[in-house]
């Protein structure tokens, strides 16, 4: 029993501090990782870290009631063992040297020490209680806080599904309206479609058409070529016309100026008739 009691303070208490020395490390780490990191500072993260270190400072507590219990009982036992040795040398012999059943002092010293020592070992383990008490306590109001920031986060979310549920809506209204869009350009392509299938279908005519009416424009032309070639002769015709026109009625005035100065006399001489006929 000893030897396990020197094993568990040499070895055991050992192990337990640095293992509660390493997990207050790796608290510390992640704690200054997360707060590099935007995206982890959330109240659900809060509360993981506000739980490990309650965590880690009841096992430090553990730790330290574990050490104190492991000194008092080897203490109770190195003193039960000092008294056990040394109960049997101290028996009482009579006068006739027979011996005396009755408890000599250090055994009433021995009962009192037992006492003192149990009492201290109860005492150790309601403070041992008391501090796992503490921790509970401790542990609940982490609870508690984390609940209530569980129940901020809940509201947040609800708050932000409120929200996305409204923006959904508006976008099935905007789905909706482009829905009724694209029926509406369907239908319209569709028209189109038609007005193009009607169009290509009456194409050739109107090709056909448009050869015809550009063969009688270059007819028209070829006439009109001929008439412009005729209107200039008779220009030409014309014009000589009114030189000829002007020629007799320069001579026709001639002729009245010549009649005016000499009188016209029908029953004249044949002489006079000849003179007349020859100007």
């Amino acid at each position: 029993m000893w030897t396990r009691i020197c094993c568990l303070q040499n070895q055991g208490l050992s192990i337990l501090n640095e293992s509660s020395q390493l997990c207050s490390n790796l608290l510390e780490f992640a704690k200054g990782k997360a707060g590099q990191l935007p995206e982890a500072r959330n109240g659900l993260d809060g509360q993981f870290f506000v739980e490990s270190e309650m965590k880690v400072q009841g096992l430090k507590r553990g730790t330290e009631s574990l050490a104190r219990s492991l000194h008092t009982m080897s203490a109770l036992l190195h003193e039960k063992s000092s008294l056990a040795s040394s109960k049997y040398p101290s028996k009482c012999i009579n006068a006739d040297g027979s011996p005396n059943d009755q408890y000599p002092e250090d055994d009433m010293r021995y009962e009192l020490k037992a006492e003192i020592l149990l009492t201290s070992l109860l005492r150790e383990k309601l403070y041992s209680k008391e501090l796992e008490v503490e921790q509970l306590q401790a542990e609940l109001a982490a609870a508690v806080r984390g609940n209530d920031i569980l129940r901020c986060e809940v509201q947040n979310a609800m708050d932000n599904l409120s929200c996305v549920t409204h923006k959904l809506k508006d976008l099935e209204l905007q789905m909706l309206k482009k829905d009724e869009n694209i029926s509406q350009l369907q239908s319209d392509l569709q028209a189109s479609m038609k007005e193009l299938t009607v169009t290509r279908g009456i194409l050739p005519k109107i090709s056909e058409e448009r050869d015809m009416m550009w063969e009688e424009v270059k007819k028209y032309n070829e006439k009109n070529m001929l008439l412009n070639s005729e209107v200039n002769m008779l220009k030409k015709k014309i014009e000589t016309l009114d030189e000829d026109i002007l020629l007799k009625e320069g001579q026709i005035t001639i002729l009245k100026d010549t009649i005016g100065n000499k009188p016209f006399d029908l029953l004249s001489s044949p002489d006079s008739m000849r003179g007349f006929l020859l100007q």
